[in-house]
């Protein structure tokens, strides 16, 4: 028993870490980009990749990126 509880424990605190974070992405025009998911960097096409608030897979130009933040 102690070690279902243990493990039931553990997965709980996983999936409570997992995904929460949001990122907010702002560009060099000031527009501001909420993402649901960590923009990841492509270095083949020099562009970070993401899915924003609704979902939807968005590609920017890293050129374009002024910072980003985890929020």
């Amino acid at each position: 028993m102690k070690h279902v509880l243990v493990f039931a424990t553990l997965m709980g605190l996983m999936l409570a870490g997992s995904g929460c974070s949001r990122y907010q992405i702002t560009l060099t025009n000031g527009n501001v980009i909420t993402a649901k998911s960590k923009p990841k960097l492509d270095p083949a096409t020099d562009h970070y990749r993401f899915k924003d608030a609704t979902g939807k897979e968005v590609w920017v130009p890293s050129m374009r990126i002024r910072s980003i933040e985890a929020k």
